[in-house]
C-alpha cells in the first residue's frame, strides 16, 4: 500500500475509532487548529462502525430499537466534550443532522433518587440537583483548587443552617472580625475557648478563614492550614455530639451528617498531605476510602450512598468483585469536584438517540467532511519497532471485501431523518459470498473470539513508515495492546509497568421495552437516573424519551424503555482467541444475573411490574416482544443484554498506585507513536467521557501544538 500524501504532509495512521481517537483527529483537523493543512489522517477501524466502548447500534430488525454497549449519560462537567460537540454540531452539514443544534441533541436530567439500605430494607434518597444557567462546552475556566474549599465549606454552611434542628441568630458571637486577626498572627490558643464556645459557628469561622486567605496557596503558612484543620475537627466533633445519638434512626440527620463528613474528610486530607503545594496526584498512592478514614470519616460514611454511588459510577471494583472497592484517592476527589461543583445547566445530560447517533455520527459526517479517511473493517494484529525507537510497520487483517472494490464502505443508515449506526454490518456493500457466511454463521466481527479469523477470509495489510505513516495515533486500550505490541515495546519498563498496572474490568448491560408506562409502573416521581443500588445492575436510568427515536408500530408498543448497567466479575480464565464459545458464554451469564435481578429486585423501584400472585417478582409478560408464542420469562430473550468482556470494550480501573504508571500522550518512548484513550494520563484518569476527549486533544497537541489550551488540566496538577 503505497503512500499517497501531497508532498510535505504528515501522513497519520490512527488505531482505532473511539471517542479519543476520534477527538485527536477532530483536534488535528479543525478549522481553529493552524496547522490543520499539514496533516493527512486515516482512521482504521475494527468492524463497521465507531465508538469504542460508547458505540451503539440499530437493530433493523426490531423497529429499529437502540442497542447500546451500555448506559451512556453525559454529565454537566464534561466541557471539553460538549466543546467538541457543539463545533461538531455548527459544521456538520451532510445528510442526517435532524438535531440541528447540539441543545436538541441532549436532554437535561437533575433528579437522582440514590438508594440506602438500612435496617434490612431499601430506602430512596431523592436529590433534585439545581440548575444553573451555564451551558457545558461555552469555554469558562473553572475553579482553582483552593477555591473548592470555599465552595465546600460554603455548601456545608448552607445544609446546616437550613436545617430545622439548628437555629442562627441576627448577630453570632463571637464577632469574626475579632478573632480573625487573631488567627492571622499565629494566637490560635488565645482564641481557643471563643472558639469553643461558638459551637455550629466553628464552621463558619472556618468559611470566613478561608475567605481571608490568599486565593495562592502557596502563599499560605503552613500554621494557616493547620488552624483551618483544628476548625473543622472542632465543628465535627460538635456536630456529632449534637446529632449523633439521633443518625441511625432518623433518615434526614443520618444524610446530614454523611454530607458534612465526607466533606470535611475530604478537606481535612487535602490540608493533611499538603495538596496544595504538592498537587493532587500525592493522594493516589490511597484508595480513597481508606484516605477518608485516615482523615476521620466515620464508618457510616465510608459505607454511605455518596461513595457507593461514586464507585458503581466508574465501575470500581477490582475484577468487577464489588467487595473489592479501589479507586485512587486523587482520582475520587477530582472526579466528585468536578462532578458537584463544575457541572453547566445541568448535572447530568441524556442523549436523545443513541450515542452512536448522538456522538458518533456528527463526529464522523465532520471529519469526512474534512478530508479524514476511514477504513472499516481493519483489524490491527501487530505494531513493531524493529529495535529502534520508531514504529517501523502496522500490520492489520482486512475482515471483508466490498462488492465494489472501488468504493468506500459507507456505514450509516438514516432513520426518520437522523444518521445511525446499524446494529450490524451492511451485508449489501460486501462480498455476496462473504456476507451469506456472515450471516449464517452469526459471526460477529468486533469480537477478539470470533471465529472468522479462522475462516482464511481475513486478507493481510502492512503499513510502513515513511510509505504508509509518518505517525502512528494508538486509540486503543490496554487489554487489545498485550496482544498486539511487539515484544520489544512490550518489554521497555514505562509498556511493561503500565500493563502490569493499569487494570480493566468487565461490565454488563441490559435493556428493557415495557408496555406500561412509569405511573402504571408504580413509579410517582420524575423521570429518574438511580445508582447504588442492589448490585451487580446498580445503576438504572429511565429512557422512555427514545421511544419516538425507535420505529414502533401497533401492536408492539413499548411505554416504558429501561437500562440497566453494572460491573461484571471477570470470567476465572480468560480464553486465547481460539476459545470461540467464551462470548456466547459470558452473554449467557449477563443473562441469568439480569433475569435473577429483575425478578428479585425491580419491583420494589416499579410495584406495579410485579404480578398478582408474586408481589415481588416481575411480571415477564410486561416486556414488548415481537414472537407473541412466547409468554413468562422466555420473554427476556427479546429484550437486549450484552457482556462487555471484549479486550477493547473493557472499562479502564483507576486504582490506587496506577495511575502513576499510565503513559502520557507523548510518552509512548517513540519518536512517532502517539497515545490517545481514558488509559493514558488524561488529567482526570477516570473512564468517562470527558477524559478520553481530553486525551484525543493532549495527543492532537503532541502532533500539532492545538490546542494550547484544555479547560481544566491546570487546576488539579
Amino acid at each position: 500500500m503505497a503512500g499517497s500524501s501531497p508532498e510535505g504532509k504528515t501522513r497519520i495512521a490512527l488505531l482505532g475509532g473511539g471517542a479519543g481517537a476520534l477527538s485527536t483527529a477532530f483536534a488535528l483537523t479543525s478549522p481553529h487548529n493552524p496547522n490543520a493543512s499539514q496533516y493527512e489522517v486515516t482512521v482504521y477501524q475494527l468492524g463497521w462502525r465507531l465508538g469504542g466502548k460508547g458505540a451503539s447500534g440499530r437493530n433493523q430488525a426490531a423497529s429499529d430499537r437502540i442497542e447500546e454497549h451500555g448506559l451512556h449519560v453525559w454529565m454537566g462537567f464534561y466541557e471539553n466534550a460538549f466543546a467538541v460537540m457543539r463545533e461538531a454540531y455548527g459544521e456538520w452539514k451532510g445528510p442526517g443532522n435532524r438535531f440541528g443544534d447540539w441543545r436538541h441533541a441532549f436532554t437535561p436530567q437533575n433528579f437522582v433518587p440514590y438508594q440506602e439500605f438500612i435496617e434490612g430494607q431499601w430506602r430512596t434518597w431523592p436529590i433534585e440537583y439545581p440548575t444553573n444557567s451555564a451551558e457545558p462546552g461555552d469555554g469558562s475556566e473553572l475553579p482553582s483548587l483552593w477555591n473548592y474549599v470555599e465552595m465546600v465549606l460554603g455548601a456545608l454552611w448552607e445544609l446546616i443552617t437550613h436545617h430545622e434542628l439548628f437555629t442562627v441568630p441576627d448577630d453570632p458571637a463571637p464577632k469574626p472580625a475579632s478573632w480573625l486577626s487573631s488567627l492571622f498572627h499565629g494566637a490560635v490558643e488565645a482564641v481557643e475557648k471563643e472558639l469553643a464556645a461558638a459551637g455550629g459557628f466553628l464552621l463558619r469561622h472556618a468559611l470566613d478563614f478561608v475567605r481571608m486567605l490568599d486565593a495562592d496557596p502557596h502563599t499560605h503558612d503552613p500554621a494557616h492550614h493547620r488552624t483551618l484543620d483544628d476548625l473543622l475537627r472542632r465543628f465535627l466533633g460538635w456536630l456529632w455530639d449534637t446529632i449523633g445519638r439521633d443518625v441511625e434512626r432518623n433518615d434526614t440527620l443520618r444524610r446530614l451528617w454523611i454530607l458534612v463528613d465526607l466533606g470535611i474528610a475530604n478537606l481535612r486530607g487535602l490540608l493533611g498531605e499538603g495538596v496544595f503545594t504538592r498537587g493532587l496526584a500525592v493522594l493516589n498512592q490511597y484508595e480513597y476510602r481508606d484516605f477518608l478514614r485516615r482523615y476521620g470519616a466515620s464508618d457510616l460514611t465510608l459505607s454511605s450512598v455518596p461513595l457507593r454511588a461514586l464507585y458503581d459510577l466508574y465501575f470500581g471494583f477490582e475484577n468487577g468483585d464489588t467487595s473489592r472497592p479501589n479507586i485512587a484517592a486523587g482520582v475520587a476527589v477530582h472526579a466528585m469536584g468536578r462532578l458537584l461543583f463544575t457541572y453547566k445547566g445541568s448535572i447530568f445530560w441524556k442523549m436523545n438517540a443513541g450515542m452512536g447517533d448522538t456522538i458518533f455520527s456528527p463526529l464522523y459526517g465532520v471529519l469526512q467532511q474534512r478530508g479524514v479517511r476511514f477504513r472499516f473493517f481493519h483489524r490491527v494484529t501487530d505494531i513493531e519497532n524493529n529495535g529502534g525507537d520508531s514504529i517501523t510497520t502496522v500490520r492489520l487483517k482486512r475482515q471483508v471485501r466490498l462488492k465494489d472494490a472501488a468504493a468506500e464502505y459507507q456505514p450509516l443508515v438514516y432513520i426518520d431523518g437522523l444518521a445511525c449506526w446499524p446494529s450490524e454490518p451492511l451485508y449489501d456493500q460486501l462480498d455476496a459470498a462473504q456476507a451469506a457466511k456472515l450471516q449464517e454463521q452469526h459471526i460477529d466481527l468486533e469480537s477478539f473470539w470470533t471465529p472468522w479469523q479462522d475462516e482464511g477470509e481475513e486478507e493481510p495489510v502492512e503499513l510502513r513508515k515513511g510509505e504508509d505513516f509518518d505517525l502512528v495515533v494508538l486509540g486503543m486500550p490496554p487489554a487489545s495492546l498485550a496482544h498486539i505490541l511487539s515484544p520489544s515495546i512490550r518489554d521497555r519498563n514505562n509498556w511493561k509497568d503500565m500493563l502490569a498496572h493499569v487494570g480493566t474490568v468487565q461490565t454488563m448491560a441490559a435493556q428493557l421495552w415495557i408496555e406500561k408506562d412509569l405511573a402504571e409502573l408504580g413509579w410517582n416521581s420524575p423521570s429518574p437516573i438511580t445508582t447504588a443500588y442492589a448490585e451487580p445492575l446498580d445503576t438504572w436510568c429511565d429512557m422512555t424519551h427514545l421511544i419516538d427515536r425507535e420505529s414502533w408500530k401497533a401492536p408492539l408498543l413499548p411505554k416504558n424503555i429501561s437500562y440497566f448497567c453494572g460491573p461484571m466479575q471477570d470470567a476465572s480464565v480468560i480464553p486465547p482467541p481460539d476459545d470461540h464459545t467464551f462470548p456466547a458464554h459470558e452473554a449467557d451469564r449477563v443473562k441469568r444475573v439480569a433475569i435473577s435481578w429483575i425478578d428479585s429486585e425491580l419491583s420494589r423501584f416499579l410495584p406495579g411490574a410485579a404480578p398478582v400472585v408474586n408481589p415481588a417478582g416481575f411480571d415477564w409478560n410486561l416486556l414488548v416482544d415481537p414472537d407473541a408464542k412466547r409468554s413468562g420469562e422466555a420473554r427476556f430473550d427479546s429484550q437486549y443484554w450484552r457482556a462487555n468482556c471484549d479486550p477493547s470494550h473493557r472499562y479502564t480501573l483507576s486504582t490506587a498506585g496506577s495511575i502513576t504508571h499510565r503513559l502520557a500522550a507523548d510518552g509512548s518512548g517513540f519518536d512517532n507513536l502517539i497515545l490517545c484513550g481514558d488509559w493514558i494520563n488524561c488529567i482526570i484518569n477516570v473512564g468517562c467521557v470527558e477524559s478520553t476527549v481530553m486525551s484525543g486533544l493532549l495527543a492532537s497537541r503532541a502532533i500539532s501544538g492545538y490546542p494550547s489550551k484544555i479547560v481544566g488540566e491546570e487546576i488539579w496538577s
